[in-house]
């Protein structure tokens, strides 16, 4: 691509068209289409759009990429609208204080490296068009607070997801799947209320310290099961695949083992001790 160089005047009626979303015919000088501002007027129109005041019109974000986010200090961001992708291609870290309100992203919103949360990160109100993404770890050891959260499509963690700290969600709505990509370890608090996934909630492995998993009016499955038909068209059902490797000798101190053995359902206890509950 050739670097051009424009007039200020160019310069500014360009950057105030990309505010209001309208896509430039050609990056040539000279070849701004419709009406052309004045230097003044245009920079008047970007002043309004920052602050919501200009009429008929709505700020407009092009795609955001940024290849790794440290925030020490503050930073809110209040009523934001982007129309297109936010993504920060490596690790997003929060050793201080992050806020954002009234956020709205039109398409993907995601963190290809780690995200690591130290200090405060709070998003309430927050609307993810499509996907909502970590393409990394997702570490919480400070506080992460989502509130009024819609993602329509996918919410995912591609690697590990480690609470040490608290994570508090209230009224979010994933309409795909939830997905951790390795494993999910819980040694601090996570709190999810009204929190609502309508396709599959996917983890490598999955450890809740002393607290409660509760599963609705929902399908469990263990052993990968995605297809409808495994579940017979049954609600509040529990399947299990067949185990790949069959428990033997001592649990080490674990209560007991409930497994599918070649379609068998059987119980394996602290002792070594196997009874069969159902099957053959």
């Amino acid at each position: 691509m050739t670097r051009q160089r424009y007039s200020v005047k160019e310069s500014l009626n360009r950057i105030r068209d990309v505010l209001v979303g309208s896509t430039p015919g050609s990056d040539i000088p000279g070849t701004v289409q419709g009406i052309i501002l004045s230097e003044d007027e245009a920079v008047s129109d970007i002043a309004e759009l920052l602050s919501e005041s200009l009429p008929g019109e709505t700020l407009y974000l092009p795609d955001v990429t940024i290849d790794g986010i440290t925030v020490v200090g503050t930073v809110t961001a209040e009523d934001l609208v982007s129309n297109n992708d936010i993504s920060a291609g490596g690790n997003l870290n929060v050793t201080g204080t992050v806020t954002a309100e009234d956020f709205i992203a039109q398409d993907d919103i995601s963190a290809g490296g780690d995200f690591v949360v130290s200090g405060t990160a709070t998003a309430e109100d927050l609307f993810v068009q499509n996907d909502a993404s970590v393409g990394g770890n997702l570490v919480v050891t400070g506080t992460a607070t989502v509130e009024d959260w819609i993602a329509q499509n996918d919410a995912s963690v591609g690697g590990n997801l480690n609470v040490t700290g608290t994570i508090t969600a209230e009224d979010v709505i994933i309409q795909d799947d939830l997905f951790v990509g390795a494993d999910v370890s819980v040694t601090g608090t996570v709190t999810a209320e009204d929190l609502d996934v309508n396709d599959a909630l996917t983890a490598d492995n999955l450890s809740i310290g002393t607290g409660t998993l509760y599963a609705g009016d929902s399908r469990v499955a263990v052993g990968g099961f995605s297809d409808d038909a495994y579940f017979g068209g049954g609600r509040i059902v529990l399947a299990i695949g067949v185990s790949s490797t069959i428990p033997t000798g001592s649990l080490q101190g674990l209560t007991g083992i409930i497994y599918n053995e070649g379609g068998s359902l059987k119980y394996i206890g602290g002792s070594g001790s196997v009874s069969v509950l159902a099957g053959s």
